[in-house]
């Protein structure tokens, strides 16, 4: 398999979870991402991953019907009828976007038909199905009904580019073949002036608004920053600078900056807006390439004379013998500079260097379903997975493209830096933690150790549901009121002041949680516990125990403090106390009143 028939990663969708194994084990540069479930289907279109189906039609559309907006923006879905030699591959939306092509891909890697869904197929092209990373101007969408009935009627359509490359990449895509260096079809002419094409290839928006405008990936954009820069502030400057050199925002390939801005929030952010791949250069790289704008300030700041104008030319691997098509511009937040490649470029062979990100993500209690989309997303896009084993095997059958790093409970320090050091190497890396990462987990761990560091990767917190927010929604509504969390575990904190913290909090009246409440080696903080709170509030007070909450062995106990049997609380409970004026309704909920007997409350609902 050559490299322009390499298999893209996918998305493999099996609402059982039944992968065939000859589907998602065969792409090994690029391993399939196994999902079952219509949370992870959505992230994964929404993530325009492509998705091939292994279901009835139906179940993927109602799942994906609410996210239908634009077809020229869809990824390509594609379901599998049967197995390889005798089965079909039906692309079900993306066609004009790349679908057809990983369907006649797919086709030939697993000896299967095919059902294309172009109405030009028939003649044996397809003017819209572009190739991988190239884009169709949407304000010229509208060309491509009566072009399609202009050859179905056999009138040949005029195609014009701005390089014979262009051409002949549009060509090998839509099925023409090649030959003496140029595409040979009779319907398809080349044509040497844009105001007469009906088909123009160019990155720039052409002045013939007549014409089909398809966008080869040339485009690379050099971005400086000031530090915390504002995301649209860089966004504002580099839409304005697409303006100036008539070009669309969404046609960047890539975006570069010296690698002093790696960690820059805005600078990752701006690139994930427009799916264009981000790359870091050094100082003394950047300082090679001769720009028409250097600047002394610059030299002196940071050791190279241009960020924006050297990063864009540097970009596009030719050795700064591009071209700028839009020169330095700046306003208060960073500055911006394009540059048009001298070849096709490839988002995988860019120059410069890829800086990872480390991504903490809470994954809340267990269940998938309480899990935020956004933890999602960052687990379907990771490169390496890190966490407690226990943690890893919750998800390493939902997100099989990740290489998983685990290590024993303990070894939280380890398994911090080790995520460091795999973002800063260059890979997008997620460490997980149970519940909400900053709350008793690994998120301030994270950014101590970080602090150490000389230089830092981009860190980003993804909070989750927290094991008391579970407790309490199971058992009723005991949060109702003040509340506060104390761990129980003395490994880090003295005892005395864990007693400390208990009885203030008690005498205070909050609502408490208790995480860590006991383990084989410590049994005595949480009877001690205990006995404070009966000072403070009655013997009738609910508490709720919580085992293993929102997994298959979910056990929650609701009794009143003065039968609380502790013998079985462990370090996988979680222990939530009302406090004076909580109280019961009926045997299985509790709940705290939204103010005091002697204090009515006048909060609106």
């Amino acid at each position: 398999m050559n490299d322009s028939e390499r298999l893209p990663q996918m998305a493999c969708y099996h609402p059982f979870g039944q992968h065939p194994d000859w589907c998602v084990d065969n792409n090994a540069d690029n391993p399939a991402l196994r999902i079952s479930d219509k949370q992870a289907l959505q992230q994964a279109f929404q993530n325009h991953m492509p998705i091939i189906a292994f279901c009835a039609s139906g179940i993927v559309i109602r799942q994906l019907a609410p996210l239908l907006k634009d077809k020229w923006q869809e990824p390509p879905v594609l379901m599998i009828v049967g197995e390889p030699q005798n089965g079909t591959i039906i692309p079900l939306l993306g066609a004009h976007h790349g679908g057809n092509q990983l369907a006649r891909l797919l086709a030939k890697l697993w000896h299967m038909q095919i059902i294309t869904s172009s109405a030009t197929d028939s003649i044996g092209i397809a003017i819209d199905d572009v190739p991988t990373g190239w884009l169709i101007n949407p304000e010229t969408v509208s060309h491509l009904k009566p072009l399609a009935k202009q050859l179905l009627q056999q009138q040949p359509v005029q195609i014009f580019a701005d390089r014979a490359d262009y051409a002949d990449a549009y060509c090998h895509a839509i099925g023409i073949p090649i030959q003496n260096g140029a595409g040979n079809h009779p319907l398809i002419v080349s044509c040497d002036n844009p105001q007469q094409a009906q088909i123009i290839i160019s990155p720039f928006i052409p002045e013939n608004k007549e014409a089909l405008h398809i966008v080869p990936p040339v485009i690379c954009a050099g971005i400086g920053s000031i530090r915390h820069a504002d995301t649209q502030q860089l966004q504002n400057l580099l839409i304005d600078g697409c303006q100036q050199a008539n070009i669309l925002p969404e046609s960047i390939l890539a975006m570069g900056s010296v690698t002093l801005k790696h960690n820059e929030p805005a600078m990752h952010h701006l690139a994930q807006s427009y799916h264009a791949a981000l790359r870091f250069f050094t100082p003394d790289a950047l300082n090679n390439i001769n720009v028409p704008n250097p600047s002394e300030i610059v030299q002196a700041e940071i050791g190279c004379a241009s960020v924006a104008e050297a990063s864009a030319l540097a970009l596009t691997g030719d050795n700064g013998t591009a071209a700028l098509c839009l020169e330095k511009i700046k306003n208060t937040h960073g500055t911006c500079a394009l540059a048009i490649a001298n070849n096709l470029l490839q988002a995988d062979n860019l120059a410069g260097q890829a800086c990872g990100t480390l991504t903490v993500v809470g994954l809340g209690p267990g269940d998938d379903a309480y899990r935020l989309p956004k933890a999602s997303h960052a687990l379907a896009k990771a490169d390496i997975i890190i966490g407690y084993q226990f943690y890893l095997d919750l998800i390493r059958q939902q997100f099989t493209q990740a290489k998983y790093h685990d290590s024993p409970i303990g070894a939280e320090q380890t398994r911090a830096d080790q995520a460091l050091q795999y973002a800063l190497a260059g890979n997008d890396t997620v460490l997980v933690a149970s519940g909400d990462p900053g709350i008793y987990a690994l998120a301030t761990l994270v950014v101590e150790q970080a602090k150490k560091l000389p230089s830092a990767p981009m860190i980003e917190i993804i909070p989750g549901i927290t094991a008391m927010q579970m407790l309490a929604a199971r058992g009723g509504a005991l949060m109702g009121h003040d509340f506060c969390a104390i761990s129980l575990s003395d490994l880090l904190t003295d005892p005395k002041t864990i007693l400390k913290r208990i009885s203030k909090a008690a005498e205070a009246d909050f609502v408490m949680a208790f995480y860590n409440p006991q383990s084989q080696t410590r049994r005595t903080l949480l009877p001690e516990a205990i006995k404070i709170l009966q000072q403070h509030r009655p013997n009738t007070t609910p508490v709720l125990v919580g085992r293993n909450l929102g997994r298959a062995d979910e056990k929650i106990t609701l009794s009143a403090l003065q039968d609380l049997n502790i013998a079985d609380i462990d370090m996988f409970c979680v222990v939530l106390i009302g406090n004076s004026q909580s109280n019961f309704f009926g045997k299985k909920l509790a709940f705290t009143p939204r103010g005091y007997k002697d204090e009515p409350s006048t909060t609106s609902t």
